[in-house]
Formats: structure tokens, C-alpha cells, sequence
């Protein structure tokens, strides 16, 4: 990523602007991944740690008109 000099909106202002990028291994992140909103068909949503519920799995999340059931942790 040496080419990365801004993330975000406005990049054209100078907002945003990266001074140092480090990538760092996170092996609690093979666990983590599942402790948000999953379909409620998703193999990886067990019983025993999620819950049915409404709610998007995509943008914009507030909107109703995207909402499905989901499964949601406890």
C-alpha cells in the first residue's frame, strides 16, 4: 500500500491525509468476524449465540426498505 496517501471524503482537501500505514495480524479476528448482523440462512449464525431479528445487511443500514431477517448476536 506505498500508494496510499488519503482515505475518506474530500481527499481532494487534503482531509484525510495518511502519514504511516502498518498492517498488523489479529488471529482474534477469525472469531470476532461473526459478532455482527449475519443472514439468517448463514451456516455460521448458531442458535446458541445469535438471535432473530430485523435489520440491513447492506446501506444504508437505518433504511427500513432494506431491513431482512437477520441474525444478530447476544
Amino acid at each position: 500500500m506505498p500508494n496510499l496517501t488519503h482515505i475518506g471524503k474530500l481527499r481532494r482537501r487534503d482531509c484525510g491525509a495518511v502519514a504511516d500505514w502498518l498492517i498488523e495480524h489479529d488471529d482474534s479476528a477469525l472469531e470476532l468476524w461473526s459478532q455482527r448482523p449475519l443472514p439468517a440462512d448463514s451456516p455460521f449464525a448458531k442458535p446458541e449465540t445469535h438471535a432473530v431479528s430485523l435489520g440491513a445487511l447492506v446501506g444504508p443500514y437505518w433504511a427500513r426498505r432494506n431491513f431482512v431477517e437477520v441474525m444478530t448476536p447476544v
